[in-house]
């Protein structure tokens, strides 16, 4: 069947095109009316990119963004979003959900599960490929049911979103407070084994007390440095103290000793020009034996004050370091119990920064669990919509007019092969089998040509 023939059954049978043509699209069009009315009531959310988390500080990495995207559908089409939605409705109470649920379910489960698996079902979502948002919507014959249980699942999200993220910050609370008792404890039992450290041995671990003791042993020391060379002074007087050189430097014995030279020389004046018997000369030379007499008991003052004072600065010497050697060995003792005291100062601190470290982290999670805020914002809630969602009667037209064009064709090349007919030149040489020998158009015949103005006056042979 070459093109031609095919527009000649066209033609032929343009009557059973036409009516299969009307019946099929008048069907499709009463159905569609005949249909009940199905609204959409949409809402839609926005994932916020740039969202920073109040507690910890933390901000969503842009390219974890679409898997979070598709991770907030699987949140929204969860069985745990769908229970929520039944028990904010309350729809496992209607009597007829029951009724539905005995009938269809046997009754077998929980009514919950089953409606919220019905609604899950029901529910379309749909992530947009140009922005972070995702719209959700639930058809309905009821445009207020509709509305309704799309709200619904709207807040239903979002308590539920929340709630991943706040329960397991619960728990986390939960667990640290446990911690927080137990390290507490931990805390005061260091603090304790510390403080009868400190009471056995009279110190106090983590103080200065050990570089006093280390300032005092400096001290002494210093203390006995300057009493060896006093000493050693002392020493060196005592034992040149009778001798002349030893005398001549005390203050006294040199005035002593000008007196007595001054005496002496006036003695020697008296001697030449008064007599030995002149009272004055005799005078004179009393004098200066009381001087000479004055000079020697202050030598030996000066040797026994000299031996004095090398004994007092010995026995100064001899004490000073004796308390160097006992400072040394309580500076010693000192520093091994502080150096063993250093460890239960230790456990003391990390006890302490460890219960320090679980405090601040329970209060995190403990202020993360009663946060009510999501990086999900829902930007349009549903409204009860006016017109319905479908079925559209425009769309049943196109499609059942090019349902039955295809139909009408198909019918009729059906019934041609069922009942063939002579239309052109092609069918008499195919069904006689034939060869053509000639043709006379007429212009009444030409009117079998589906499109005889092509070919009006032509003749084939």
């Amino acid at each position: 069947m070459d093109l031609n023939q095919f527009l000649l059954i066209l033609k032929a049978r343009r009557a059973t095109i036409g009516l299969t043509f009307a019946i099929t699209v008048l069907v499709a069009v009463a159905v569609t009316l005949m249909l009940p009315k199905v609204y959409k009531a949409s809402a839609t959310f926005v994932v916020n990119s740039s969202y920073v988390d109040p507690v910890t500080g933390v901000q969503m990495q842009g390219m974890l963004l679409p898997a979070y995207v598709n991770t907030q559908v699987d949140v929204i089409t969860s069985h745990s979003t769908g229970l929520r939605v039944v028990k904010a409705l309350g729809l496992a109470a209607d009597p007829k959900n029951q009724a539905a649920f005995a009938s269809k379910a046997h009754g077998r489960g929980d009514i919950s599960d089953w409606l919220a698996d019905g609604l899950l079902h029901g529910l379309k979502v749909e992530v947009s490929q140009q922005s972070n948002g995702i719209t959700i919507s639930f058809p309905s014959n009821d445009p207020k049911k509709s509305a309704d249980l799309t709200n619904a699942f709207v807040d239903a999200y979002v308590e539920t979103s929340i709630d991943l993220k706040t329960q397991p910050a619960k728990q986390t609370a939960a667990w640290y407070a446990k911690q927080i008792k137990e390290l507490r404890v931990s805390v005061e039992a260091a603090k304790g084994r510390l403080a009868d450290y400190q009471n056995q041995y009279g110190v106090v671990l983590g103080s200065d007390q050990n570089k006093q003791a280390s300032d005092q042993l400096q001290a002494i020391v210093a203390q006995h440095a300057l009493a060896q060379a006093q000493g050693y002074g002392d020493a060196s007087k005592a034992a040149h103290g009778g001798d002349s050189a030893g005398a001549t430097a005390d203050p006294v014995v040199q005035a002593i000793s000008t007196s007595l030279a001054e005496a002496q020389a006036n003695v020697s004046r008296l001697a030449q020009t008064e007599g030995a018997n002149n009272p004055e000369y005799q005078s004179a030379v009393a004098a200066v034996d009381s001087l000479r007499q004055r000079l020697n008991n202050q030598i030996a003052a000066v040797h026994h004050s000299a031996q004095t004072n090398a004994a007092a600065s010995k026995q100064s010497e001899v004490a000073l370091r004796d308390a160097v050697s006992v400072v040394q060995k309580k500076v010693l003792a000192d520093k091994e119990v502080q150096d063993r005291g250093q460890i239960l100062v230790s456990d003391v601190d990390d006890a302490e920064k460890l219960y320090a470290t679980a405090v601040s982290s329970y209060k995190q999670n403990e202020l993360m669990s009663k946060a009510e805020q999501t990086d999900v914002s829902v930007l349009n809630r549903a409204f009860v919509p006016n017109v319905p969602a479908g079925p559209s009667v425009t769309l049943s037209l196109l499609v059942s007019a090019a349902v039955g064009a295809l139909l009408g064709i198909g019918y009729a090349l059906g019934l041609e092969l069922m009942d063939r007919k002579v239309r052109s030149e092609q069918d008499l040489s195919g069904i006689a089998g034939l060869p053509l020998l000639g043709l006379v158009v007429s212009e009444s015949a030409s009117s079998n040509k589906p499109f005889g103005w092509w070919n009006k006056h032509s003749v084939q042979s």
